[in-house]
């Protein structure tokens, strides 16, 4: 099944090879989302603790973990047989579970890692937009009648038994699409809408997906081998916006994160991050920000010399060890 935050992305196998060079040091960027077990999860973007510390042993036995700074700018030089990897561990949104579970986990391994926040949303504790979505559908028994009359979405179509499980995971995943590329505002109001028009069935209740608040943000930051970066302000899809539209978003981003913390992030990810959600507009901006470098969540050449605004990264599935260490494998063979 096509996945909202995950989307097949790569190139040919023969193709990145030839890319990167023979005997080049490899090199590999993770991009997680939370650390949690929730009751629900149809975006496949959490990882429970217990599976995350076996992420981080199998990295680590793979792997030199180093941070973003030393894996872009590291050409392979000091590595004369080719074979070092190195990889770096990032996290996108800003749920509290990253301060919570995942930096302990990290602080305890001794892992740096690079935390991409979406400021609009500090503090709310039901989550993003689309944490919102799911939890409302997940709890109600009425997906269906809930979007009579609502602009983009009356279409939809509800397959097989509408308050089945699979059901409810098909209705989020498809309402998600198609808000995804809305304009926040829009796509804010249409959410709240879907909200107030959900009843919520007897006996149930909707799951909260808290964000970080700013003193969170700020603990989270002070962590050892910690940074942040921006992550836009409102999680738009930026290819969908003016040029002007995007440089705010991501100024809007770093200033934010600058005033709670002290810092000025260097870094930004981009909100989905598949190739058709940024654009030359969005490097630009983040150029114009003053960024060092912004990553996105899809494959291809790792060039951040050339291509430093259009870095790869690499979401990682929520997978048992076992699952975890063969996709590994395949993504270091790739």
């Amino acid at each position: 099944m096509t996945r909202f935050f995950s989307r097949p992305r790569s190139l040919a196998r023969s193709k990145l090879r030839a890319a990167r060079g023979a005997g080049a040091t490899r090199r590999v960027i993770l991009l997680y989302h939370r650390v949690a077990a929730p009751g629900h999860d149809p975006f496949a973007l959490a990882v429970p603790p217990a599976w995350f510390r076996d992420h981080l042993e199998i990295v680590k036995s793979r792997s030199r973990l180093v941070t973003l700074d030393e894996i872009l700018r590291t050409d392979g030089a000091s590595d004369r047989d080719g074979s070092e990897v190195l990889a770096s561990i990032t996290f996108d949104d800003g749920y509290a579970d990253n301060l919570a579970v995942a930096s302990p986990m990290l602080r305890d391994a001794a892992i740096p890692a690079t935390f991409f926040v979406c400021t609009g949303s500090l503090g709310d504790a039901r989550g993003f937009w689309w944490d919102r979505l799911a939890s409302a559908i997940a709890a109600t028994d009425e997906p269906a009648a809930s979007l009579d009359g609502l602009p983009g979405l009356e279409d939809i179509p509800f397959e097989g038994e509408p308050t089945s499980a699979d059901a409810r995971v098909r209705a989020t995943l498809a309402i998600a699409a198609r808000l995804q590329p809305m304009h926040p505002e829009p796509r804010d109001r249409l959410v709240e809408e879907l909200e107030a028009r959900l009843p919520v069935r007897h006996g149930a209740r909707r799951e909260d997906c808290p964000i970080m608040d700013e003193a969170e943000l700020r603990d989270l930051g002070s962590q050892p081998l910690t940074e942040l970066g921006a992550h836009t302000h409102s999680h738009p899809m930026l290819s969908r916006l003016t040029r002007d539209e995007q440089l705010t978003e991501i100024t809007k981003s770093v200033a934010t994160l600058h005033d709670i913390t002290g810092i000025r992030p260097r870094f930004a990810a981009y909100p989905y991050g598949a190739q058709q959600d940024y654009d030359d507009a969005s490097c630009r901006a983040a150029e114009d920000a003053g960024l060092r470098a912004a990553f996105g969540n899809h494959g291809g050449r790792f060039d951040p010399a050339g291509q430093p605004y259009r870095v790869p990264r690499r979401y990682v599935p929520p997978l048992p060890a076992e699952g975890f260490r063969t996709w590994l494998d395949g993504v270091l063979a790739s």
